[in-house]
């Protein structure tokens, strides 16, 4: 049987703060997201916003929620997890609005192994 760490965290994106690490990376381990909610509170001005779920600061979005509309989203990758790579941070970002960036509430349950 494989023990393994649970971490979870919640965050509030603004367009004063659209990248925020919401699990930290642990040394020589893994993350694995299990489940995130993101409901987006404020849609983003000018079209084109995304809520995105990254795998490290400037890694590649493997989660992309639309949010130029008010709205909640829901993924569930179940209990085996999506991986990031190893030793590397959870970070949630609102991007690409043309204007303004979407104002919205990420929570996240993750493992670590």
């Amino acid at each position: 049987m494989i023990t393994y760490q649970q971490a979870s965290g919640t965050t509030q994106l603004t367009n004063g703060a659209p990248s925020i690490e919401i699990v930290p990376a642990v040394a020589g381990r893994t993350i694995f997201l299990m489940r995130a909610h993101i409901g987006v509170t404020t849609a983003a001005v000018g079209g084109g916003g995304l809520v995105e779920l990254r795998n490290g600061s400037s890694g590649t979005a493997f989660v992309q929620a639309y949010a130029d509309a008010v709205g909640t989203h829901v993924i569930n990758f179940g209990e085996e997890g999506y991986p990031l790579t190893s030793a590397t941070s959870l970070y949630a970002v609102a991007a690409s609005a043309v204007t303004t960036q979407a104002t919205a509430r990420v929570t996240v349950v993750c493992k670590v192994v």
